[in-house]
């Protein structure tokens, strides 16, 4: 990937989870990322382009760390490893969860682009991982996935300090042992 695409990949996800898509404009984004309107534009096209890049990068992530070989000797040490796993790869890429979660509440749904492109990814990859887990692909069990997307995105863009008064130690490691836990009773 080209440097300067790279450099706005990485920056460009933090403004769109300050501003939404509606409030960053172009020259915000580029100002950001250090570079003019043209390099935006030649890179990507258009803001709505910068923004399906931002959802792709988001979303191959994700897809990656699905399709990891989940860890463990039962299937509930691998449901607790997966979801753990993928709370620290929230964690890491806050804003990116802050991109998602913004937009949905701001327009009620997710991005066209995600539900044409990466929903039905997204789907056969859960398949594939129900499978590797070891549990049924049924609609319970894709349900209490999506429940603990919810719940690994919601506790990802927490402040850990807000979180400090629920647990002991680290919160972020306290957070991330919930998740399992949640995870391997509605699994």
């Amino acid at each position: 990937m080209h440097p300067t695409r790279s450099l706005i990949l990485d920056k460009a996800p933090k403004v769109f989870a300050d501003h939404g898509f509606a409030g960053a404009s172009t020259r915000t984004i580029a100002d950001a990322c250090d570079v003019n309107i043209g390099t935006l534009a030649y890179h990507f096209g258009n803001k709505q382009g910068v923004y399906d890049a931002v959802l792709d990068q988001i979303y191959e992530m994700i897809l990656k760390h699905l399709a990891i070989e989940p860890e463990g000797s039962t299937a509930a040490d691998r449901v607790r490893n997966l979801a753990t796993n993928l709370y620290r790869l929230g964690v890491q890429q806050r804003n990116s969860v802050r991109v998602l979660l913004r937009h949905v509440m701001t327009e009620g749904e997710l991005p066209e682009h995600v539900k044409s492109k990466w929903s039905p990814l997204i789907i056969v990859a859960a398949s594939e991982l129900f499978r590797k887990i070891g549990l049924p692909n049924s609609h319970d069990h894709r349900m209490a996935l999506l429940s603990i997307n919810h719940l690994i995105a919601r506790y990802a863009v927490s402040n850990p300090k807000d979180i400090e008064p629920f647990t002991e130690g680290d919160p972020i490691q306290a957070t991330a042992e919930h998740i399992g836990e949640v995870a391997v009773k509605l699994l």
